[in-house]
């Protein structure tokens, strides 16, 4: 799961808490603060704001959470959306996968079909690949998704599936 696409759930009007990272190989935590749906402050250990920016950069995720209400400790002069968008434009950048975007919910039933027809492509570790991903966007299996969510969740998962089949793979399950 890339950072960006998390992240993005959260930089909405009228969101305020603490998005938590957690990066492969990383001892500290990245903390990433919003109010009202801005990003006012990000820390990491003893790095400096704008060191954390370029350090994030391409590095793998183990683990997100967000703790809703949280208000943020301390605020930069201006807000880091632009700059943490433009992580996302980079994250995008590299897959031809910038042009998911699901509008409305998705019933669990096509959860389900784009969860089992990843499994018949990767194996029996589609499972786990999946349940990581439901995690991160804190989804319950079940139950209807949000057009963004499922968007986050098939970018996802089009980033384990052989590159030559990608695009057909997107397009049935869009």
């Amino acid at each position: 799961m890339k950072f960006g696409l998390l992240l993005k759930k959260y930089l909405i009007r009228g969101k305020t808490g603490q998005f938590v990272i957690k990066l492969a190989g990383e001892d500290h935590l990245c903390k990433v603060y919003i109010e009202d749906g801005n990003a006012v402050y990000i820390s990491m250990g003893t790095r400096k704001p704008h060191d954390i920016l370029k350090y994030i950069i391409g590095k793998k995720l183990e683990a997100t959470n967000f703790i809703d209400g949280v208000p943020p400790l301390k605020r930069l002069d201006e807000p880091l959306n632009d700059k943490l968008l433009m992580l996302v434009a980079d994250e995008q950048a590299d897959q031809t996968l910038n042009d998911i975007n699901v509008e409305g919910p998705v019933p669990s039933q096509g959860v389900d079909t784009l969860l089992d027809d990843f499994i018949d492509i990767v194996g029996p570790l589609g499972t786990v690949i999946a349940d990581k991903v439901f995690s991160d966007i804190e989804y319950n299996r079940g139950s209807e998704m949000s057009g963004e969510d499922y968007s986050a969740l098939l970018s996802a998962l089009l980033n384990e599936i052989p590159e030559k089949i990608r695009e057909s793979f997107k397009n049935k399950h869009l």
